[in-house]
């Protein structure tokens, strides 16, 4: 009968150098992209509803018109930038906490704990607990954290996970756990920018 037990314990997982620099790339690639897309959208905005005339007005309103065109230029930048920092953060954590196989040798250690007649959820109380009185980098814990929040919400399954031929099957999971995270705010940032960017033509029809 083969053995299926979980793997033994590991020490607690540790960022190596490069991944950080990978993850810092990426959030700000998708910061500094979000910004200059915003601005682009913001001033294709105006020339639109302008050469609409969603924009027209009489005497000097009609001149004040051209006052919108940076502010519609800020507002995309800054709502985009706030939806691009979100998924930027997201893809670091990807890099972080995924890709850089930390998620998959925390469940291990969950794994092991749980073997030892411990539920899951004590058991990533306790690992969580102990690598908290840890020394180590912020940055580190951090993700750490997010991992044990992920593992959590596994429950049952995260032992199944723990195997070396699941580990595909678990950075899939964690991929979408991450991916869900801040998606409200990445949401409600576009619409404040769709919401703005149309309301002074609906002023203007209004008057």
């Amino acid at each position: 009968m083969p053995d299926t037990a979980p793997p033994p314990p590991e020490a607690a997982p540790r960022l190596d150098g490069a991944t950080v620099a990978r993850a810092a790339t990426s959030l700000a690639l998708s910061i500094v992209a979000s910004v200059g897309l915003g601005v682009v959208i913001g001033v294709l905005a105006f020339v639109i509803e302008r050469a609409c005339g969603l924009l027209d007005a009489e005497g000097w309103l009609d001149t004040a018109m051209w006052a919108l065109l940076p502010i519609y230029a800020i507002v995309a930048a800054i709502g985009l930038g706030i939806a691009g920092s979100i998924y930027g953060t997201q893809r670091a954590a990807i890099h972080l906490l995924v890709d850089s196989g930390v998620l998959q040798r925390l469940v291990q250690r969950v794994a092991a704990k749980v073997a030892a007649r411990t539920d899951t959820r004590a058991a990533v109380d306790e690992l969580a607990r102990e690598d908290a009185d840890l020394a180590g980098k912020p940055l580190t814990r951090k993700v750490k954290a997010l991992g044990y929040r992920i593992v959590a919400g596994l429950g049952a399954s995260a032992t199944a996970l723990s195997q070396p031929d699941q580990a595909a099957q678990l950075n899939e999971i964690g991929r979408d756990r991450i991916g869900e995270m801040g998606l409200g705010v990445i949401l409600l940032s576009l619409g404040t920018v769709a919401l703005c960017l149309a309301a002074a033509p609906i002023a203007l029809a209004l008057l």
